[in-house]
């Protein structure tokens, strides 16, 4: 039994049903000669004899048969070992029933050689195994340093990516920032020297420049400085004078409503945002709307800062604002979408209003 299950997992196969039956047989066996007489035990010891005999036999021809079929390395080395225990077994076999006239066996003989060259074998593969697991670490170490090399450039290219991404970012900002601040301040100006070019003085005129360096000066500061946050009603109040200014110059009356601003300190690209936010939105007011009136609110509400700009102007379809958006509403939704902020559109004849709520930090402890 035990030469048999040997065989089988060294030739690397199992045989279920073959195994549970020669188990079977041999536990029979042992009952067989356990619950045999004395005067009748030689007989049956002599007929397990020839059973074991004839299994050891059958199992080194089917190995041998096996060799022969697959021509694999230490099944086929293995496989001269066995034609010979299959020959001595045979010959003993025969000598037992007395087919061959003799007293000599030659199984004790064979079984030794049958176990030595079982251990050069499985000696071979342990080598084998070893240069194996040998290789296996030099192959490591080198799969290791290729994944090192590959990670490293990985990295590389990504720094490089961000880096552009960062660069382009910057100068996407920049243009929306030109855009809503200095565009905003230029379409004003140019709308007020449209409707009364001969009224203008030369004060006015000054004025209007100021105005425009002001906003500039506006983006240097908020995108050049990072010494922390700022009182963000310090920004709004410039803002403020210079945007109703404009407003009233072009028969537009601007109505504002500030609170709760005076410790309100942000982040310089917050306070920029929001800023722009309010300059876009007011000169949406004055380019699209043919308003006569705009309110204007900005205050805190514990945790959050509201702001809105209504006006009673012709106003315009919402559900369709944003396929045929300019470039103004789609500045307006990116803000708030970087200031983490909801955005409220509503619009119908008479009365359109944009509010804007943005949740504030905790203050610190």
């Amino acid at each position: 039994m035990a030469f048999l299950v040997f065989t089988l997992r060294f030739c690397e196969r199992r045989m279920p049903r073959l195994e549970i039956a020669a188990l079977l047989l041999v536990s029979v066996g042992w009952v067989d000669l356990w619950t045999a007489g004395m005067p009748s035990l030689p007989l049956h010891r002599a007929v397990w004899g020839l059973v074991g005999g004839l299994m050891t036999i059958a199992v080194c021809c089917a190995a041998l048969l096996h060799a022969l079929r697959v021509r694999r390395g230490a099944v086929l080395a293995l496989a001269p070992f066995m034609a010979m225990s299959a020959v001595t077994g045979t010959h003993d076999l025969l000598v037992f029933t007395q087919v061959i006239d003799s007293n000599i066996y030659y199984t004790t003989m064979s079984s030794y050689a049958l176990l030595l060259g079982m251990a050069l074998i499985q000696a071979g593969r342990f080598v084998k195994s070893l240069e194996r697991i040998e290789n296996f670490n030099t192959e490591l170490i080198e799969e290791v340093n290729a994944a090192k090399a590959e990670l490293a450039a990985t990295l590389a290219q990504q720094h490089a990516l961000e880096l552009a991404h960062a660069r382009i970012g910057e100068r996407v900002n920049l243009a929306s920032d030109l855009h809503d601040g200095l565009g905003g301040m230029l379409v004003g100006s140019i709308a007020t020297l449209e409707r009364t070019p001969e009224n203008l003085s030369a004060p006015e005129l000054l004025a209007m420049l100021k105005s425009l360096l002001d906003d500039l000066r506006l983006i240097i500061e908020a995108t050049g400085r990072h010494d922390g946050a700022r009182a963000f009603g310090e920004l709004l109040a410039p803002l403020r004078h210079r945007t109703s200014q404009l407003l009233d110059a072009n028969g537009i009356d601007c109505r504002w409503q500030v609170s709760n601003l005076e410790a309100l300190e942000l982040p310089p690209s917050q306070s920029l945002d929001l800023l722009r936010f309010l300059q876009e939105a007011l000169t949406n007011v004055l380019k699209h709307s043919a308003s006569r009136r705009v309110d204007v609110a900005v205050m805190r509400e514990g945790a959050e800062l509201q702001l809105s700009v209504r006006d009673d102007g012709r106003g315009f379809v919402v559900d369709g604002a944003d396929k045929a958006a300019g470039s103004g509403l789609r500045s307006l939704r990116t803000r708030a979408r970087r200031l983490g902020a909801d955005l409220q559109l509503q619009s119908r004849p008479g009365e359109t209003q944009l509010a804007l709520r943005m949740p504030l930090p905790a203050p610190a402890a």
